[in-house]
């Protein structure tokens, strides 16, 4: 609901969010030949891009979902939070990142020492655990006006007793999303290479802010 009543203003933000994943996502034409050392510039370029972007993106949306609250118009809560938050929402994107990537090598390396890939299972559910621990931690930014270190920190601490409820939350949406996609990409394969390929990156711009508005009502819930 909180979708519908905000359509035109997700809507905005989730196209602008367009132009940055597309560059992201160029060298999905290149097959599987090597990458030309311009086409990996751009890929960085274009991650850079995706995390400055969706940052802003969340931090505007944020503000869209609170304007009533604080008495504001809906570009005026986006102007401010935008202003107020997204370098914060970067440096928590960041040390999410960084936390995956500091698993993902201790399970290289125990991959390495035995051998085998029989603790994949173990290495999985670690990290969704991780992700689930910091669901909360863009709302606490923007809500609380938290540090990034002190938000993930919170989130660890509100998701106690509420990890089955927001792994619901996820699945649910996320299969919505997943079945959204395949419904409307059906039978395009064959279409061209460009409309195969735009029209799922279209899909999951206009569905990415229900992340942002679910991870919200989830903070909502628990803070109750």
């Amino acid at each position: 609901f909180l979708w519908i009543r905000n359509f035109w203003y997700v809507t905005l933000l989730s196209l602008v969010s367009l132009a940055p994943n597309m560059l992201f996502h160029t060298t999905s034409l290149q097959g599987h030949r090597k990458v030309p050392l311009g086409i990996l510039f751009l890929m960085v370029i274009g991650w850079c891009g995706v995390l400055i972007i969706e940052s802003m993106i969340s931090a505007a949306l944020f503000g869209v979902l609170r304007r009533h609250s604080e008495g504001k118009t809906a570009w005026a809560a986006m102007r401010d939070n935008i202003r107020g938050y997204t370098w914060t929402l970067i440096r928590l994107a960041l040390l999410i990142v960084l936390v995956s990537l500091v698993i993902s090598m201790v399970f290289g390396v125990v991959m390495m020492i035995f051998g085998s890939n029989k603790f994949a299972v173990v290495f999985g559910a670690i990290l969704y655990t991780v992700f689930i621990k910091y669901a909360l931690g863009q709302p606490l930014v923007v809500v609380e006006n938290r540090g990034a270190a002190d938000a993930l920190g919170r989130s660890w601490e509100m998701t106690k007793g509420h990890f089955w409820y927001v792994t619901g939350c996820y699945i649910f949406l996320g299969a919505s999303c997943h079945l959204l996609n395949r419904a409307m990409t059906t039978g395009i394969s064959n279409s061209g290479v460009t409309w195969a390929w735009l029209l799922p990156q279209l899909i999951m711009a206009l569905t990415g802010p229900l992340w942002i508005i679910l991870s919200w009502c989830m903070y909502l819930r628990i803070k109750e």
